[in-house]
């Protein structure tokens, strides 16, 4: 069967579109065209069993002479947006590329700066820790020498000028080095004036505070007070020394007060053995023939367990001192005598030994039979043993 129908070509791919609404029977009809008469007259062709007909929406048939479907507008529109996707890459990239190419040079400026920056700050913290461990070995090198040199000095004033301000552990080691010298100089009890001028020197190259100055000196005087008190005793040589080297070294005196102290009661106890013992008028009742020498405030001690406790398997005990009563303590010719609500006396030739703490105050009486020492706390124990031990010798 035959019919005509109108068709509007797709020559990009070879389909006809039917137009003048849905034909009859459209569906598994074929239709052939006449395709030059309709090119050339614009005419309707007439349909024959050559194609297929198809219809699409909203009316619309379309012919497929070559077996390839109609592809409408919207089947393109995945591929525009994949071009307008990459169109925007692109344009996104070309200002990236404009925006690094305008500020590379400023980018470049600012990364080298640093650079810069970061080197100099190690080199300068190389430089540092050179300076520093050089200056180091110098001081103890020009404080351990025996004869330093004036370029010796003149290094380390040189070296301590680029260090600036010193780190912790620099510091504590210029301190140890000093404090060799100062001991090296006053270790035969005597400051002379070429060791007070190296003293003074070193000082000044190491750029020490006052502060450091005055500590280390004190040091060194207490170095050599300690040596001289060592055996108890303080000679008449050994008081000259400390003076000579407190006054040297302008050591001064409220920072040793109780050093001085002990120099005193030491200088008053060798007096006390050297001269005779002198009798004075005691306010105590004492026996008959007996005679006083000393008399001073006195407190009666006790020692005691105030905790125990075990290491490793080992048992440790703590004590203290305890005071049970306070009275006077009395030094004659015949026995030590301590009154208080009552009396007690140890006779010469019990004693066995005495012990003196400068320290705590205390002295403690060794009384043959006697399990635990008599223990007193005394104003100036050192006068008191020096009279003690005196006239144990004259009497016991």
């Amino acid at each position: 069967m035959w019919q005509r129908i109108k068709v509007i070509a797709n020559p990009l791919y070879g389909d006809y579109a039917l137009a003048g609404g849905v034909c009859p029977d459209v569906v598994a009809r074929t239709v052939t065209f006449n395709l030059n008469s309709m090119f050339r007259t614009g005419g309707s062709p007439m349909a024959s069993e050559d194609g297929h007909v198809r219809e699409t929406r909203h009316g619309i048939s379309y012919i497929r002479t070559r077996g390839r479907r109609r592809v409408s507008s919207l089947d393109y529109f995945p591929f525009i947006f994949f071009l307008v996707c990459i169109g925007f890459l692109l344009f996104v990239l070309q200002g990236f590329v404009l925006f690094v190419k305008t500020h590379l040079i400023y980018f470049i400026i600012g990364a080298s700066a640093v650079a810069f920056v970061v080197l100099l700050s190690v080199i300068k913290g190389i430089r540092r820790r050179s300076n520093e461990s050089l200056l180091v070995d110098t001081a103890d090198h020009v404080c351990t020498k025996e004869n330093p040199s004036d370029k010796d000095f003149d290094l380390l004033a040189k070296l301590r000028g680029k260090a600036g301000r010193l780190t912790e552990n620099v510091s504590r080691n210029i301190e140890v080095s000093y404090r060799e010298l100062v001991a090296q100089i006053v270790r035969d009890g005597l400051v002379e004036s070429n060791e007070l001028e190296r003293l003074k020197k070193t000082e000044g190259a190491l750029q020490l505070s006052e502060d450091d100055i005055r500590i280390g000196r004190i040091r060194g005087f207490r170095m050599v007070h300690e040596s001289a008190i060592g055996d108890g005793e303080l000679t008449a040589d050994e008081e000259n020394s400390l003076n000579q080297v407190r006054a040297s070294l302008q050591v001064p005196e409220s920072a040793i007060q109780y050093e001085l102290t002990q120099i005193e009661e030491l200088r008053k106890a060798r007096i006390i053995k050297e001269s005779p013992l002198v009798p004075f008028e005691s306010t105590v009742r004492l026996q008959k023939n007996e005679i006083a020498y000393h008399e001073t405030a006195s407190t009666e001690l006790k020692k005691r367990i105030s905790r125990t406790y075990t290491v490793d398997g080992v048992k440790h005990k703590e004590y203290e001192f305890a005071e049970i009563r306070s009275g006077k303590l009395v030094i004659t010719n015949k026995r030590l005598l301590f009154v208080s609500d009552g009396t007690s006396s140890i006779k010469y030739d019990a004693i066995l030994n005495i012990d003196v703490s400068y320290t705590t105050g205390r002295m403690a009486v060794v009384k043959d039979g006697r399990k635990n020492p008599h223990y007193f706390k005394l104003p100036e124990p050192v006068i008191t043993v020096a009279h003690l031990a005196k006239a144990i010798h004259s009497h016991g």
